[in-house]
């Protein structure tokens, strides 16, 4: 701190002597006592940019194994954990919004005929089983990775964190509607919370333009990259959180339950945008009675009222990241036209519907996708939805044992899943 003192108390002098009125004198002499004053401030402020640029080189926090982590339990952590706690990478993956999710779990629950909880439970029996019937593959492992609110960042967030090395999937199926591409009730890709929560498996460098596109809302992505105890304020609270909770185990196991830890209607209600749930808030009953929420229909025209044109190519970009992703990693994807309500097409503006259309047409062929215009076969009626984008259990009856048939006609598509099959029933033979 010497050398600083003397090279500011140099310039001070040059600055003062340049001076010739009295007054303007005065006026420095005071501004100096309060710089002076606040020389200890400045030091304390030099040791923490440099403690702060060694915690930026060492990464303490990066040594740990980041799935040790503590962290804040959002629809896309539940689905991770429970991809990497499968046996092996399951064969099948359906990727999308809530518009996949949907169908995928409510059929699942009327096929089992059991409750099927939302949140913890992803595998799709009934979609091994019409792969089973229609492509006559057996040995197959089918899951739903269809997320509330995902868009194409979201998907290649999933691809790049989780489809690696032994973990690859062998087909992706990408299931979009218009919404994903044009909802300008979506900020940018960096706002969502699954690309939040995956960013941490990721590899983020030379993504930002993209996930944060305009220019004046980066500074504060910045200070996460560049000020240490902000960019990884949540790990470290985390960690320290769970450090206390071990530390007071005993006391807090003879406490009471509270009613907070009890689900209730209410949890339920708004479980899909909620940013923290557990098991058990969502479930997904066999015999649910049939019911179509109008009510829903203001946020359909909320949502296309004015379609984002910016986030259109923005996140057609982010397709295209997934798309050549997937390619490079030898993966089979199809890529699905999911099914729309005649209201989803009321509310959208001229033209938006067909750029959609043509934008997954285009894309499929550039990077060599199989293409499933779903909507186009008129196999999906009213009683398919239970609002303007969602569809019920026989609404994903239908769609997977379609996407199932498609498959089956497609002989790349059957081979790349067969070989699954083949390997697994030598293995067998052989034991």
């Amino acid at each position: 701190m010497s050398y600083l003192r003397m090279v500011f108390i140099r310039f001070v002098t040059i600055v003062f002597h340049s001076l010739k009125s009295g007054t303007e004198r005065r006026m420095i002499l005071e501004k100096l006592t309060g710089w002076f004053k606040s020389i200890p401030l400045l030091g304390a402020l030099a040791i923490l940019v440099v403690v702060n640029l060694g915690l930026l080189v060492l990464d303490p926090i990066k040594k740990i194994d980041v799935d040790s982590l503590p962290t804040i339990r959002t629809w896309s952590y539940w689905a991770a954990q429970d991809y990497r706690n499968l046996p092996k990478a399951p064969d099948v993956v359906f990727v999308g919004s809530s518009v996949m999710m949907h169908p995928t779990w409510w059929q699942e629950a009327a096929y089992r005929g059991k409750d099927v909880d939302l949140v913890a439970d992803h595998v799709s029996h009934y979609s091994e089983d019409m792969l089973r019937k229609h492509a006559g593959v057996s040995n197959l492992r089918c899951f739903n990775f269809g997320l509330p609110g995902a868009v194409p960042s979201d998907g290649y967030m999933i691809t790049k964190a989780l489809f690696k090395e032994d973990r690859k999937p062998k087909v992706v199926v990408i299931g979009m509607v218009p919404r994903d591409l044009v909802d300008n009730d979506f900020g940018h890709a960096a706002s969502s919370r699954h690309y939040h929560y995956l960013s941490r498996f990721v590899d983020t460098s030379g993504l930002e333009p993209l996930a944060v596109p305009n220019v004046w809302e980066r500074p504060q992505y910045w200070v996460n990259d560049f000020i240490y105890f902000k960019g990884k304020g949540q790990p470290i609270q985390q960690v320290m959180r769970h450090g206390v909770e071990q530390l007071c185990k005993p006391v807090l196991a003879n406490l009471p339950g509270s009613p907070l830890d009890h689900v209730t209607d209410e949890d339920r209600k708004f479980a899909m945008h909620r940013a923290e749930l557990e098991k058990g808030v969502w479930v997904a009953h066999p015999t649910t009675p049939y019911f179509y929420a109008a009510i829903a229909d203001a946020d359909c025209m909320k949502r296309y009222a004015t379609p984002n044109n910016e986030l259109f190519e923005n996140q057609k970009a982010w397709l295209e990241l997934n798309l050549k992703a997937l390619k490079e990693e030898n993966i089979k994807v199809l890529l699905v036209n999911m099914p729309v309500t005649s209201m989803a097409l009321r509310c959208m503006r001229d033209g938006v519907y067909d750029r959609h259309v043509d934008t997954l047409k285009t894309l499929a062929s550039k990077y060599d996708c199989n293409y499933l215009d779903a909507q186009a076969t008129g196999k999906f009626g009213p009683r398919d939805f239970t609002d303007w984008a969602h569809m019920d259990a026989s609404g994903g009856e239908t769609l997977h044992a379609m996407i199932a048939e498609f498959i089956a006609s497609k002989e790349p598509l059957v081979s790349r899943l067969s070989d699954t099959s083949s390997v697994a029933a030598k293995k067998s033979n052989q034991l």
